[in-house]
């Protein structure tokens, strides 16, 4: 497979929109990765089989607060229409932070008054989602509301370098590996132990579900300084996931592991 190849003009991107969800930063950089694509904000009225089955990939973002919106806004009802637009349409799930905690059956979180918070999710993996980090508020620059990030260290399929990326209370990703043979850990966190990471085989479809935000520049004006010194790593991170998208359009296997390579994006 040649990965130079382009199929960023066949690609059309949904992105989930609504009160409480946190997109900043999303646009931008599937702008930068897919220049040729078609990228719209679509809304939960529009979460049908029949409308969805007219999109390559459906992002599922982080959110604003502590209390996650996705309970509400991705009901059974919801969730099985992108389950059955996954396996039967080919669509591909990307989701971030608290999207990807949804995802699994369990969910085990750190809120900021130092209570742990548990809940279940949708299953679409078995096993758990829980709480990567301790609990961290620090008071960033210009008044930001992100107040709780942490520069993850991970490790990244055919990358064997250290890699940082932006942890704002993401987990980490814990499938039972009994239950998951078509799961791959493709980011695995280098302090604990789990996945920053995941590709899920469905059907004809893919679920990639992330515990950090590689679509938050370091460079942001809201965030340390500090961070730029990792814009590298992040698109080295966003080049893998390019490079596991562009494999499931050609009809190869991106749930499995990659053969070292350089990922820089322009190499994509």
């Amino acid at each position: 497979m040649n990965f130079k190849t382009d199929i960023s003009k066949k690609l059309r991107i949904a992105c989930l929109s609504h009160r409480g969800l946190s997109t900043q930063g999303i646009e931008p950089a599937l702008q930068y990765m897919f220049p040729d694509a078609e990228i719209v904000s679509i809304f939960q009225q529009h979460l049908r089989q029949h409308a969805l089955k007219d999109y390559d990939i459906l992002i599922l973002s982080g959110i604003n607060d502590e209390d996650s919106v996705y309970p509400s806004l991705l009901p059974p009802k919801e969730m099985e229409t992108i389950k059955n637009t996954i396996e039967q349409n080919g669509l591909i799930l990307w989701t971030f932070c608290a999207a990807s905690y949804y995802m699994f059956e369990e969910i085990s979180y750190q809120k900021r008054s130092g209570a742990f918070k548990t809940m279940r999710g949708t299953g679409l993996i078995k096993g758990t989602a829980r709480h990567g980090f301790n609990h961290i508020t620090r008071q960033t620059f210009n008044a930001s509301p992100w107040k709780d990030y942490i520069l993850a260290g991970i490790y990244v399929d055919g990358h064997h370098e250290l890699l940082r990326s932006l942890n704002i209370n993401g987990p980490t990703l814990l499938p039972a590996a009994t239950e998951n043979s078509l799961v791959e850990q493709f980011m695995k966190y280098k302090d604990i132990q789990g996945a920053a990471g995941v590709v899920k085989k469905m059907g004809r479809g893919l679920l990639i579900a992330l515990g950090v935000h590689p679509e938050l520049s370091p460079a942001h004006p809201m965030l340390p300084e500090s961070f730029t010194d990792f814009e590298k790593d992040r698109w080295t991170i966003l080049s893998l996931i390019k490079r596991k998208i562009i494999m499931h359009q050609s009809g190869q296997d991106p749930w499995r592991s990659l053969p070292p390579a350089s990922l820089e994006l322009q190499n994509v």
